[in-house]
């Protein structure tokens, strides 16, 4: 079950994958709502539901240690619409600190499009489409959530405008990296903080997304 302003290649994908693509008029809302109504006799696996999703999201942060062998950047920029990715960042870092294997957290940073900045206002008549249609989410259910990890982070919520998504897409591109343009959206807000040299940007969603 999809939105049919749903880029046409990613439905394309799920056809091939021998999926019945059934389109919904209205928002992802209006689409989950539709699915969960379908899924009434079965399991609707929703990742921004299922609180076990963020078991694998949080692994995100244990590479992250793994990888920079425990030093760990100062700031995280992360796209977000319902959270799951700067969620998980969290409940890792907070297991590493926890154990013990880090003593500080990595300010962990939500970037969403000026277009659709649920995060900084619930009038969701304010919110337009955005071609980071991975985070066009009007009502996120785990928004005090997001906004409590941000603030206990001393993170922070920086909007960016489809014109310099698209442009830090065409950059990623330039440089070698074909990503979806919700993925270019972590760059733009990195770009646009001013943010210390000491900064992550994880690319989230592949190009072939896309294509």
């Amino acid at each position: 079950v999809v939105s049919e302003n749903t880029s046409p290649n990613k439905i394309r994908q799920l056809e091939m994958l021998g999926a019945e693509v059934i389109k919904i008029a209205g928002t992802r809302e209006d689409v989950a709502e539709e699915a969960k109504r379908r899924a009434a006799d079965t399991y609707y696996a929703s990742h921004c539901y299922n609180p076990f999703f963020f078991q694998g999201t949080k692994t995100f942060a244990y590479e992250l240690w793994e990888q920079t062998e425990g030093k760990l950047p100062e700031e995280i920029f992360l796209p977000v619409g319902n959270g799951t990715l700067i969620l998980g960042c969290f409940l890792g870092f907070m297991e590493l600190m926890e154990a013990g294997m880090i003593d500080y957290f990595p300010r962990l940073t939500a970037v969403q499009a000026e277009n659709c900045a649920s995060l900084l206002h619930d009038d969701t008549e304010k919110m337009n489409p955005t071609i980071a249609e991975g985070i066009a989410v009007k009502k996120p259910v785990r928004k005090p959530e997001i906004l409590n990890v941000v603030r206990y982070t001393k993170g922070r919520l920086i909007c960016v405008t489809e014109e310099e998504i698209l442009s830090c897409w065409q950059m990623l591109a330039g440089m070698g990296f074909y990503v979806e343009k919700t993925s270019a959206v972590g760059i733009a807000g990195w770009i646009k903080s001013n943010s210390p040299k000491n900064s992550l940007v994880p690319l989230t969603g592949h190009g072939l997304k896309n294509s």
